[in-house]
């Protein structure tokens, strides 16, 4: 149980994003993921963990690949010779609010 004068209520706010911090090698010919944590300030509280999106097109049909409480992952396999990522910073209040589209890439027009 919790003490409200040792353990005040407080409320959990929603993390920032990571920007443009993922970075991406391939290590052995598997990709490996790095990114700096999320930045609290005022509005924003910690990460508590990683939401990491894979698609085989960067303008839409992402889906959830990996999840991770570490600023660095190595998924196994992939989505065919070209892949992109797109991360989520997430904890108990939500998202950092840029997930990416799950909806299938719109066809070029010519």
């Amino acid at each position: 149980e919790r003490i409200p004068s040792l353990y005040p209520l407080r409320y959990v706010k929603s993390p920032n994003g990571v920007g443009n911090s993922l970075r991406m090698a391939r290590v052995s010919g598997l990709p490996e993921l790095s990114w700096t944590v999320s930045l609290v300030d005022s509005e924003h509280d910690a990460a508590d963990y990683y939401m990491v999106y894979l698609s085989s097109s960067p303008a839409g049909g992402f889906t959830m690949w990996d999840s991770t409480a570490y600023t660095d992952i190595e998924p196994s396999g992939g989505a065919g010779s070209m892949a992109f990522y797109k991360l989520v910073a997430a904890n108990t209040a939500g998202t950092s609010g840029d997930e990416p589209s799950t909806e299938p890439a719109a066809a070029p027009e010519f």
